[in-house]
């Protein structure tokens, strides 16, 4: 969250996931660790399921 000083009051911007670049969220990029990607809903979902399996046989 961006928060940016106009005509002297203080607004607070949502991420909109710069959807300006073309190379996606700038903190993505940014990120020294690597910890942030993004992905389509059905990518997420896959991931979830994925996991359930692995702690349903654990």
């Amino acid at each position: 969250m961006t928060v940016m000083v106009m005509n002297q009051q203080a607004q607070a911007l949502k991420c909109d996931l710069c959807h300006h670049r073309a190379e996606g969220p700038a903190c993505v990029a940014a990120c020294p660790t690597q910890a942030l990607r993004v992905m389509v809903p059905a990518e997420l979902e896959a991931l979830c399921a994925q996991k359930r399996q692995r702690l349903a046989l654990a």
